[in-house]
């Protein structure tokens, strides 16, 4: 019996009840975009209370694109990963140089002062990551101070590193000129207060960024306009000032960069600086210009972009090269030490005098000696006093030491014949030896006037 008397209400409602239209619809827009989609998604309802039946249904929502960059988003997510790896890599050539800070390839690049332009790139880097999320006022204008203190720092830098070395290569003179990092950090600080005074100029005095709300699209079933903050960089004048400033730091730089061009590349980094320096003014050409148009998820995705690859091969050009020469100088020096320590005392040349003879033996010859005293062993011969008292003048070493001299290790530098050989003939000897330096101390015997002379066997005592 209920159920024919809700049935009987039920066609009654619906021949009386008017038929729904988009009238009957109603919208509400979040104060946020919709994670991982990026999305200003609209949510439809009915208006209550709702009176209409059939006729128009509604979508449950609609959804249209956001006027910031999400964090939490395909987008917002690869730009904080560029954004964290470049700056991982800034940290990264700072390590390596404080490492190899006293090769000669980093101290000739002023230490202290590559770590300065690394850290400007750093500013840079976080450059982006004020301008995702939902804008306020706080966060606009941080971003922009991040970004030309990062730039006075880096395009600052190489440009005073270029200046030094204008100075340098340019002195027609010929003088003597010492231009110590105090220069490079005077005129670096000079650049960086005049950004600074435009900063503080643009922040209070043209007001800074302002938090307005921007048109997005319009909604398709009741043709409302949407609308959503964003941020504006406030005062055109401020931000002419800042652009003049760093457009005129551009020119400069370029201009010294084409002056020391020609400079031999072994004598300075201005090849490797002006690289980085175009590609820092690419970057500037495309990111300040977007400054004077209203802030959206295009020019969030454009500026970091732009600010990630710029620096990313900037910095890379700048610090690589440095880091190659420093590390491969080390590995030579350490292969170098290494070589030095196993040789050493190992090896030692001396002349034999022309006016005596010796016959290469069948066996090895070992001669050794404690400070002015010889003790051999070999075969007996003539001249072994002679022989004694030229060893005895080639050794400098300290008593105990000893001096081994093995005929196989020997290269002859010059060849002669001699007359006064042990048998009559005329044999080449070698007039140069290479006598073999041995630390450890052996025990000797007494003096044998015959032994390694190839003439006789040594009687044994």
């Amino acid at each position: 019996m209920l159920t024919l008397v809700a049935f009987h209400r039920q066609v009654l409602e619906d021949i009386l009840s008017p038929i729904c239209t988009t009238a009957d619809v109603n919208f509400t827009q979040p104060m946020y975009c919709t994670r991982w989609t990026n999305s200003l998604d609209l949510v439809y309802t009915w208006k209550q209370p709702r009176i209409c039946r059939k006729g128009y249904t509604p979508p449950t929502t609609y959804s249209m694109n956001c006027a910031y960059v999400a964090t939490y988003s395909p987008i917002g997510i690869a730009i904080t990963a560029l954004t964290l790896l470049g700056g991982l890599m800034s940290i990264l050539y700072m390590i390596m140089l404080a490492i190899y800070r006293r090769s000669e390839p980093v101290k000739m690049a002023s230490f202290a002062f590559c770590e300065c332009i690394l850290l400007g790139s750093l500013f840079m880097y976080m450059t982006p990551l004020f301008m995702t999320d939902p804008f306020v006022t706080w966060r606009c204008n941080t971003a922009v101070w991040v970004l030309v203190i990062g730039f006075g720092m880096t395009f600052g830098g190489l440009f005073v590193k270029l200046l030094r070395i204008y100075r340098i290569f340019s002195n027609r003179g010929l003088q003597i000129l010492r231009v110590s990092d105090s220069f490079l950090f005077r005129n670096l600080m000079i650049i960086l207060a005049l950004e600074i005074v435009a900063l503080l100029i643009w922040t209070f005095v043209g007001s800074g960024s302002q938090i307005i709300q921007i048109y997005l699209a319009t909604e398709p079933i009741l043709k409302a306009s949407i609308y959503q903050d964003t941020c504006n960089y406030g005062s055109s004048g401020a931000l002419a000032g800042i652009g003049v400033l760093n457009f005129i730091l551009i020119i400069l730089a370029i201009g010294i960069g084409f002056a020391t061009w020609s400079v031999p590349t072994q004598f300075n980094e201005t090849k490797v600086i002006i690289t980085s320096v175009f590609g820092v003014t690419f970057g500037c050409v495309v990111c300040v210009p977007l400054l004077y148009f209203v802030q959206s998820a295009s020019f969030v995705m454009i500026v970091s972009l732009t600010i990630d690859f710029v620096l990313v091969i900037s910095m890379a050009i700048f610090c690589i090269p440095k880091l190659y020469e420093a590390i491969r100088l080390e590995n030579r020096r350490a292969s170098h030490s290494r070589s030095s320590s196993t040789n050493k005392g190992r090896f030692f040349w001396a002349s034999i005098p022309h006016g005596m003879g010796l016959s290469k033996p069948k066996g090895g010859i070992t001669i050794e000696y404690t400070k002015s005293k010889v003790i051999s062993s070999g075969t007996k011969g003539s001249r072994s006093e002679e022989m004694e008292r030229q060893l005895g003048k080639v050794s400098e070493t300290s008593e105990g030491s000893a001096i081994q001299l093995e005929p196989t290790l020997m290269t002859p530098a010059a060849r002669r014949n001699t007359s006064n050989s042990h048998d009559g003939t005329n044999n080449p000897i070698s007039s140069r030896k290479q006598i073999n330096f041995d630390r450890s101390t052996r025990q000797t015997r007494p003096f044998c006037p015959h032994c390694g002379l190839g003439i006789d066997e040594c009687e044994p005592h």
